[in-house]
């Protein structure tokens, strides 16, 4: 035959063929898998600098432009950390190996703000918080919130403030609050009126003699004298609207702009649910010109049941020498109770 003479490939050959094609395609895959690995490294990439960019607009416009609500809120709700925690990341130059890393990292970025300035609301004391001093309190009790008003009160006790500001008290908590009328004999309440809409009363309740109570700001702040000892204590109860459209935004802050001008006396309390974090402007404005510090030190406040923002203060007079302070997140509120201890002994035998 004419192909007699030809020989067909040897086992081997073909087998050296074979090896050779899957080494090739898998050269080929190797090379797409590489190529993907860096798009979505650049993709992780961008995607951190813009929230990074994001975050820092933000911030400055939270800073110079309080009238944009949504700023505002971005602020309250402490973006600016994502920033932190990436320089971290990048200071000490994490590698995991995988595929995977690049989303991880951005993962990471993303959630490490609310494990860092989350705080998980702290159940009802066991027993009385050990007080230094005299005790102040705030505390929003939340509207529309009337579950288990025994055990708030219970926490009440165990606090065992002078004074305590209660907001947004519906009406079964005003009835539940004419039972103790033996721990706090004095008591003075507002009706809370906003938008055409209620959400309860202001109430402050004391241990002393409450005179001359007297409504500022359209109503959103009212001031009283406290009859110490012969000694009068100036306090300003406060809860301007939420900044939750730049109306509500422009109407808190004319409210905290008018507190800060309010003529009050040597001794000085200002606390209440303020609906911003005391590094706002507005809130520097009271700290200058009323002479006031913030005796709270930033409790994170809000919202329960993680508590991110510090919008509930207690500012007190510089001349009011101040204690501990702390928080109670009784979980059947948005906010925390927040309460500080001042030496009026102190302050009043100077």
């Amino acid at each position: 035959m004419m192909y007699a003479h030809l020989k067909l490939p040897s086992k081997h050959l073909q087998l050296g063929a074979t090896k050779k094609h899957l080494k090739k395609k898998l050269t080929k895959q190797k090379k797409l898998f590489m190529a993907t690995l860096k798009q979505m490294r650049v993709v992780k990439n961008r995607l951190s600098l813009l929230l990074i960019v994001t975050t820092l607009s933000a911030c400055f416009f939270t800073y110079t432009r309080e009238d944009i609500y949504i700023f505002s809120i971005l602020g309250s709700m402490l973006w600016g950390a994502p920033i932190v925690f990436y320089i971290l990341l990048v200071a000490i130059r994490i590698r995991w190996k995988g595929v995977f890393w690049p989303w991880t990292q951005f993962i990471v970025l993303a959630i490490l703000p609310v494990l860092a300035y989350g705080r998980l609301a702290v159940s009802m004391p066991d027993n009385e918080i050990e007080k230094e001093h005299f005790r102040i309190a705030t505390y929003n009790v939340n509207y529309y919130s009337d579950k288990n008003i025994d055990e708030q009160i219970e926490v009440l006790e165990k606090i065992d403030a002078d004074i305590i500001s209660l907001l947004e008290v519906n009406p079964a908590w005003e009835k539940k609050l004419e039972e103790y009328t033996e721990s706090y004999p004095y008591r003075h309440k507002v009706n809370d009126t906003r938008a055409n809409a209620t959400v309860g009363l202001s109430m402050l309740l004391s241990k002393f003699p409450i005179e001359t109570p007297q409504a500022h700001a359209e109503g959103y702040a009212v001031s009283y004298k406290i009859n110490i000892v012969g000694k009068k204590l100036d306090i300003v109860q406060v809860h301007p609207l939420p900044p939750m459209s730049k109306a509500l935004t422009q109407s808190r802050n004319k409210t905290l702009e008018e507190v800060s001008k309010l003529e009050l006396g040597e001794y000085k309390i200002i606390l209440g649910d303020f609906n911003t974090v005391h590094w706002h402007k507005p809130m520097k404005e009271i700290l200058s010109k009323q002479g006031v510090r913030v005796a709270s030190k930033g409790q994170l406040s809000w919202p329960v049941p993680l508590p991110l923002a510090p919008i509930d203060h207690i500012l007190t007079s510089y001349n009011l020498p101040h204690g501990g302070s702390g928080k109670v997140c009784p979980m059947y509120s948005d906010h925390c109770l927040i309460y500080s201890d001042v030496n009026l002994e102190e302050a009043f035998n100077k």
